[in-house]
């Protein structure tokens, strides 16, 4: 085996052990919503009981124009106007 296809083997074994891993935890959080679900008035999603970490998406906060040439004169000493 070469270098190359142990690390795609090694890669997709990796990512079918995430996989699984994943879906364990979506399957509690599933059973956990049906369970709990005659207990609460409110209708419930199971994304509303937990989020994991892989659902979350990285938000990328966007800076204005004035935001911009505030730090860049904070750290330069007013270069820009």
């Amino acid at each position: 085996m070469t270098p190359r296809e142990f690390s795609n083997l090694s890669k997709g074994f990796s990512e079918t052990i995430e996989r699984q891993y994943r879906a364990e935890w979506e399957r509690a959080r599933w059973i956990a919503s049906v369970v709990i679900a005659p207990h609460i008035k409110k209708r419930m999603k199971p994304k509303d009981l937990i989020s994991f970490p892989w659902e979350v998406k990285n938000a990328v906060k966007a800076f204005t124009r004035g935001e911009v040439f505030e730090a860049i004169n904070k750290k330069f000493g007013g270069v820009i106007k």
